[in-house]
């Protein structure tokens, strides 16, 4: 039989390379550089690493992705929220690091008028901030699957896996933003379309049933969330700039 030993991270007395209660493993000794940027390199830059094996389900075979971790396979992906605040960061990163900014040419070139100055402050606000308000888009998103597709999965579910989908809008938004900035190009709904067919390739191979009927479906579903979305998001950046 194994050596026990007890978890130093629960107290459990276990036995073998991981606690069977609380999954830390058993040898953990002093913290050094050794374990510290293991750790790191195994968690992002191993093949099987749960964010490269996430990632690369989402972009591939996004209905086996939803399914298993509907189904319970909870350990073998990155976690849906935690997943979308990781591409968040990422997406506010690269925008610092760009200096983009979408409102900047409608600065220069327009003379507004103080009477709609608030709409351009409010519209550059919602672009300021638009990280933020894409949790408004993840909750419109799973709303709407639920309700033309609401015998398949419970509300909770369709967002887990809207938090999921806003992990590929977020990717199409950062790459999008570096060719904007490269290429001058003004700001445009491309990131959207091409966001609105990725969901036509993803959910109907998930829920499956009459293919043409979910296609309609799911294209009927992004434009309600897209424009629930921006209408929300617009309407707390009026509000924001006007009472704040």
């Amino acid at each position: 039989m194994a050596d026990q030993s007890t978890c130093k991270n629960c107290g459990t007395l276990t036995q073998g390379a991981y606690c069977h209660n609380c999954g830390q493993r058993s040898g953990i000794h002093k913290v050094s550089f050794s374990e510290t940027f293991g750790d790191l390199a195994s968690g992002l830059f191993t093949l099987e690493a749960p964010i490269w094996r996430t990632t690369r389900a989402l972009l591939l075979t996004p209905n086996q992705l939803f399914a298993e971790y509907l189904n319970g396979q909870r350990k073998k992906y990155y976690k849906p929220v935690a997943y979308f605040i990781l591409w968040s960061a990422l997406f506010i990163m690269i925008r610092s690091l760009l200096k983009f900014d979408p409102f900047k040419s409608v600065q220069t070139d327009t003379t507004l008028n103080t009477d709609i100055q608030w709409l351009y402050d409010a519209g550059k606000f919602m672009s300021s901030n638009i990280n933020n308000f894409m949790f408004i888009f993840v909750f419109t998103l799973g709303g709407f699957l639920k309700i033309f597709f609401y015998k398949k999965h419970s509300y909770a579910e369709f967002v887990a896996i809207s938090f999921y989908l806003l992990c590929v809008y977020t990717l199409i938004n950062t790459l999008f933003q570096i060719y904007l900035k490269l290429s001058g190009t003004q700001p445009n709904f491309i990131p959207a379309l091409l966001f609105g067919l990725y969901l036509v390739f993803a959910i109907p191979s998930w829920l499956k049933g009459n293919r043409v009927l979910s296609i309609f479906k799911t294209v009927v579903v992004f434009f309600l969330a897209f424009l629930f979305y921006l209408a929300l998001s617009f309407g707390l950046s009026i509000l924001i700039v006007l009472f704040f």
